[in-house]
């Protein structure tokens, strides 16, 4: 709405002195508007994408907790536990450091043999 009303304004974008003429305006021109507009959107995609990205990391990895229990474990949860990289599990594996047995297409370690390869390690 227009009125007679002249308020001194700084805008939000380019930071210049103008004279709004309703209440509610915040920038000094149509060019401002639109910058700031790009800017805003910009600002929601990265946040959206950063939010993804950390509900994709959380969800990918699996709990501690339930590593803890389980007798036999794949590839992914051994590394969560030991805290070492799949290569270096992988390797181990190949070196014959670490039994696995093979079934369904997805090698499953004992539990037991992680705890031994440390044991072996001490003595």
């Amino acid at each position: 709405m227009s009125s007679n009303i002249i308020v001194k304004r700084i805008c939000e974008e380019c930071h210049q002195e103008f004279e709004a003429r309703t209440t509610t305006t915040r920038f000094c021109s149509p060019k401002c508007t639109k910058k700031n507009y790009r800017k805003r959107i910009k600002e929601q995609k990265i946040q959206h994408a950063k939010q993804e990205f950390t509900e994709k990391k959380l969800g990918q990895t699996p709990e501690i907790e339930s590593v803890n229990v389980k007798p036999y474990l794949n590839i992914k949860e051994a590394c969560l536990l030991l805290g070492a990289s799949d290569s270096t599990i992988r390797k181990l594996i190949k070196q014959g450091s670490i039994k696995t047995f093979f079934t369904g297409g997805k090698h499953l370690i004992r539990r037991q043999d992680i705890e031994n390869l440390f044991t072996n390690a001490l003595k």
